[in-house]
């Protein structure tokens, strides 16, 4: 994703005068590493790339295990195989593949909210994934002037949605979203 036209955009659109209980810090992050800490932010945007392999071109090279800093890919019967349930989908192993055996399966903006650091950590909770560009700045928006008439003073955004509940804000600021590109948030137990 386009990090700077992102943030500059949201900068032009949103940091306006309008008056809201508390600061409301928004951080963006090209990929899924998430070096610039996107998820301990009121809003967090990650770029994502998620990888797909045609068993067909993969012919073992190993180029992807190599590139793969979570280790989430493994040779069995010379074809690589993406353990899902860790793979963060960066993307990294489709940009070394010789063979374009991985290429992305889908792409776009991961959102997360409610997130903050300080005194009262909180890491934001992702509510949508795969969002264009557009719909992922579209949503700032729609998540800022949610939190302008939910919150009281004082009050971060995390806290807000803690309070409301998580579901109610996600319907509210994804109304304009595909449904297909919500995720499904299950309590922890």
């Amino acid at each position: 994703i386009d990090t700077f036209r992102i943030a500059w955009e949201i900068d032009q659109l949103y940091n306006d005068n309008t008056v809201l209980p508390h600061k409301l810090k928004v951080g963006i992050a090209g990929c899924a590493t998430s070096c610039s800490k996107p998820r301990l932010n009121d809003i967090g945007l990650i770029g994502v790339s998620a990888p797909h392999i045609d068993i067909e071109n993969c012919d073992g090279c190993a180029l992807c295990i190599d590139e793969c800093k979570i280790k989430a890919i493994k040779i069995q019967n010379n074809i690589a195989v993406i353990e899902k349930q860790r793979c963060i989908d960066c993307g990294d192993c489709a940009r070394v593949c010789l063979t374009s055996a991985i290429t992305p399966i889908d792409s776009g903006v991961d959102l997360y909210a409610g997130g903050r650091w300080g005194r009262n950590k909180q890491v934001g909770i992702r509510i949508a994934r795969f969002l264009t560009e557009a719909d992922a700045i579209a949503t700032v928006d729609q998540i800022k002037d949610w939190y302008r008439k939910n919150s009281e003073k004082g009050e971060r955004l995390g806290e807000v949605i803690l309070r409301k509940n998580i579901k109610v804000f996600q319907k509210n600021v994804l109304q304009n979203i595909k449904i297909e590109k919500w995720v499904d948030i299950t309590p922890a137990t």
